[in-house]
């Protein structure tokens, strides 16, 4: 049985807003790691990827290049680590520091939660 699942969510900055949200239902368990796949930032401008649960912060804003995946170690360990509790509703969002930008940047954000071990029967 796979102890891991994910859960990915697509995000789209337009080009004229400095904000995008969107909301992503996490299976119960502990996400472990995430991971962001980000194109079309020709301007190259720093576009910080927070989580958020009712607007209160779980994951802090950081360029979403931290959150790139990195060579190395297998998938999960090329990811980013976090330590982030499962089973609820959060919000991506991405945030850039100027209202407009030469086109639109779209993101993919993958959470991996790590299974809640099954009660077993003795």
């Amino acid at each position: 049985m796979n102890k891991f699942e994910h859960r990915a969510v697509n995000i789209t900055l337009s080009d004229s807003s400095a904000l995008a949200i969107e909301d992503i239902k996490i299976p119960d368990g502990k996400i472990i790691a995430i991971g962001a796949v980000v194109v079309g930032n020709t301007d190259n401008e720093i576009i910080n990827l927070c989580v958020k649960q009712n607007g209160n912060e779980v994951l802090s804003p950081s360029d979403y290049r931290f959150s790139e995946p990195k060579a190395g170690g297998n998938f999960v360990q090329s990811l980013r680590p976090v330590d982030i509790d499962g089973g609820r509703l959060l919000s991506v969002e991405l945030q850039a520091f100027a209202n407009s930008r030469s086109n639109e940047v779209k993101a993919q954000v993958l959470f991996v939660v790590l299974k809640p071990e099954s009660a077993s029967c003795s």
